[in-house]
């Protein structure tokens, strides 16, 4: 990861690096499971329980990881998506979940749920959530 050291619009801040000859940015390693999986942050069981899509009968989220080529380079993607049905649905409520699922995939041609990623191709780091 890289931060910038000072901000560049403090001009005081910037000759100082500049006389010293650094650079206003600092590399540094973070380790993913130093954050997430912090024991101080996450019990066992919460680790454990990440997969499964909450007020679920430990209904997994659909994951799917690989790469795609974009101009001949070979990027990697990911993909991840919680179908409305598999939380949504209810006996109360089923009419409306159709109609939302309906309106989604006919009206708007997106995914009938909640999604992030796509395996389909890369998004250049703009991201690619859906609403």
């Amino acid at each position: 990861m890289e931060r910038k050291l000072v901000d560049e619009d403090d001009s005081v801040a910037m000759a100082q690096l500049k006389k010293m000859k650094k650079k206003n940015v600092e590399k540094y390693n973070l380790a993913v499971i130093d954050t997430i999986f912090n024991p101080r942050k996450l019990s066992k069981e919460q680790i454990e329980n990440l997969r499964y899509i909450p007020h679920t009968n430990n209904v997994e989220f659909i994951l799917e990881a690989g790469s795609v080529n974009k101009g001949n380079v070979d990027v990697p993607v990911v993909e991840c998506r919680a179908p409305y049905k598999t939380y949504l649905d209810t006996v109360e409520f089923r009419q409306n979940i159709i109609n939302l699922i309906d309106d989604k995939v006919n009206n708007f041609g997106q995914y009938a749920g909640l999604k992030f990623g796509s395996m389909e191709g890369s998004n250049n780091e703009a991201g690619n959530w859906e609403d």
